[in-house]
């Protein structure tokens, strides 16, 4: 971030780190090992001989965790009210927390 760890701590509060943990997971592209990704991508590609390889190199051939990851349901169904309305609350719970990331990243574009 441009800064040493020590004022970044005082500068950013528990809650703002948060949120950017939340944005980067949501939208890694951002992250600077995404974009040397996606350039050395483009170089795989600018060399490939499609001879050898057919396909195009992707952004996730450089940086596997990209790559979306396969859906396993290894959560056991809820068996109970109890444990439905307590799936219900800890879904709510993240969509709150998803919606306030998004929120604050509206207001910082209309100050921006």
């Amino acid at each position: 971030m441009g800064m040493p760890v020590r004022e970044l701590q005082q500068r950013m509060t528990s809650a703002e780190f948060s949120e950017w943990q939340v944005f980067l997971t949501l939208e890694p592209g951002h992250l600077p090992i995404v974009q040397v990704a996606r350039l050395a991508a483009l170089l795989a590609n600018i060399h490939r001989d499609p001879k050898q390889r057919a396909s195009a190199y992707r952004v996730e051939d450089f940086f596997p965790e990209l790559a979306p990851a396969p859906i396993v349901d290894e959560a056991p169904l809820p068996e109970t009210a109890e444990d439905v309305a307590a799936l219900v609350a800890r879904q709510r719970a993240s969509a709150r927390r998803i919606s306030h990331v998004f929120r604050a990243l509206a207001q910082q574009r209309k100050g921006s």
